[in-house]
């Protein structure tokens, strides 16, 4: 009878257990993170700034936000959470007037 062999994995195979290993890695913190509830939705920024209420919002809320619509002069987006009321999005320009779509994991 003869003697299985096993196989030996090469450099690309390796790196690609390992991307594999972040992605799950990546995943399971991001279900941690949302706790299974999360809020979508899009605001538009008025001199850079905009407050949105979610009640939902803990100290340890996680939004994600992305310029969907660029108007005026783009700034960097930021965040402040204030939890028991909602969050206000940033802009480091108060010319931004973006439309602005985030995503909260609560």
């Amino acid at each position: 009878m003869a003697t299985p062999t096993i196989p030996v994995l090469n450099h690309r195979t390796d790196k690609l257990l390992a991307r594999i290993a972040e992605l799950e890695l990546s995943v399971t913190t991001l279900q941690a993170l949302a706790g299974n509830t999360y809020t979508l939705g899009e605001t538009t920024l008025v001199s850079g700034t905009k407050p949105v209420a979610d009640y939902a919002i803990t100290a340890s809320s996680f939004i994600m936000l992305s310029r969907h619509l660029l108007s005026g002069t783009a700034g960097a987006l930021t965040y402040v959470l204030t939890p028991g009321v909602g969050f206000t999005i940033n802009s480091s320009s108060t010319a931004d007037l973006s439309s602005i779509a985030y995503q909260v994991f609560h």
